[in-house]
């Protein structure tokens, strides 16, 4: 109990929120980053936008219940470890070999050119060509920075026993559903790129060709020109 007899949450303290802060940026920028991929792709969302929000929004409040409760000093951490690191890695490496090695270095920066008024310099160019795939940070406990050479070290150093936390040992069973969510995220990439091919135009042989060689997709050929957008007839 507090000196004003209310209770004290998880934290011991009597240190308050800004009442004026509703929600932050980032969260906000995140929640209309996901309603506005999915009302462009499925149109009947657009047309009941407002209800769309306030099911995500609640979705969310309702989400955020295991993390603001006592346990969520255990919660947070363990999402922290198995739900944002490897997996947000993989993606971006993944979206930087798509835009900058398939779409074409060249292509994205005449893309920003035509937005920006100028091309990116070399050393942009360099950062997001290698930097990503050959080279990244990790954090050791003891706050020591080390550099490690390919993506799959990375892989390679990922823990299968049990998170510690303190003096609390994690169970067995969470190492299991740790990489389940995991893999929830990493599989999505792959899968959706067989979902895509299996929905385009011409043989595989035909896009797998067009994939691997985007300056291809400039040759004026009627046959170029039908596959080059990839047109995807989707059942949605």
């Amino acid at each position: 109990m507090g000196s004003d007899g209310e209770k004290l949450g998880p934290n011991s303290n009597n240190e308050r929120a800004p009442s004026g802060r509703v929600m932050p940026p980032n969260t906000f920028a995140g929640i209309e980053a996901l309603v506005t991929g999915l009302c462009d792709e499925w149109r009947i969302l657009q047309r009941k936008r407002e209800w769309f929000v306030g099911a995500v929004c609640s979705l969310y409040y309702f989400g955020s219940f295991p993390a603001i409760s006592y346990g969520g000093q255990y919660v947070i951490p363990f999402l922290d470890e198995y739900g944002v690191s490897l997996s947000v890695l993989f993606i971006v490496t993944c979206e930087m070999v798509a835009v900058c090695w398939f779409y074409g270095i060249d292509r994205f920066s005449n893309d920003v050119k035509t937005m920006l008024g100028f091309y990116p310099g070399i050393y942009w160019r360099i950062c997001w060509m290698m930097c990503p795939v050959f080279i990244s940070v990790s954090q050791h406990k003891s706050d020591k920075i080390t550099f490690q050479a390919i993506f799959v070290m990375t892989v390679w150093q990922a823990s299968l026993s049990p998170m510690k936390l303190l003096d609390y040992t994690f169970p067995k069973w969470s190492v299991g559903f740790g990489w389940f969510l995991r893999m929830l995220s990493v599989t999505s990439v792959p899968l959706f790129a067989i979902y895509m091919l299996s929905f385009a135009k011409g043989t595989f042989i035909e896009v797998s060709y067009i994939l691997a060689n985007h300056y291809y997709l400039n040759k004026k050929s009627s046959r170029t020109q039908e596959l080059s957008g990839l047109s995807f007839q989707s059942g949605f």
